[in-house]
């Protein structure tokens, strides 16, 4: 979490992208490498997954958080605390090399998709329902005027 902005983002620091490059070029130069560049350069591919997943975790969790309507936001409260609570962990507990980081990201995806159909269902039933029910409301007169003049 953003300590100004409070919005969630994937903490990696950009230093270690810069470090990958530079093992790269160490190795292609034939210099030597220290042990620590090297096994960070075996887990590369994998770093970089986890890293484009998490950035999509949150995209989508923003965008969904953004098409709620606004009435809804307190009844949808529920739901988007068990996302949240998913998306706990990674802010405390799990780091780039936890063991168990495809279990956290599914688990994520599995409340984000649930949010999801329950977000759709609530549009769904905002756009048809309470908004044919208003026009139908909007459209009915209140009062009714009679044509004759009554003052005759």
């Amino acid at each position: 979490e953003h300590p100004e902005t409070k919005k969630l983002y994937v903490n990696m620091d950009p230093h270690v992208w810069e470090l990958l490059r530079e093992t790269r070029i160490m190795i292609l130069m034939d210099l030597e490498v220290p042990d620590a560049a090297k096994s960070l350069r075996v887990n590369i591919y994998t770093m970089k997954h986890n890293w484009t997943r998490l950035e999509s975790i949150l995209s989508d969790y923003d965008s969904l958080i953004k098409q709620i309507p606004k009435i809804f936001l307190r009844a949808m409260g529920p739901i988007i605390s068990r996302v949240d609570e998913a998306i706990k962990p990674g802010k405390s507990i799990m780091s780039w090399t936890s063991m168990n980081l495809d279990s956290y990201t599914k688990n994520i995806y599995v409340e984000l998709n649930n949010l999801e159909k329950v977000m759709r269902r609530v549009r769904d039933m905002h756009d048809v329902q309470l908004e044919s029910v208003l026009a139908s409301i909007s459209a009915s007169p209140l009062v009714e005027i009679p044509q004759d003049d009554v003052y005759d």
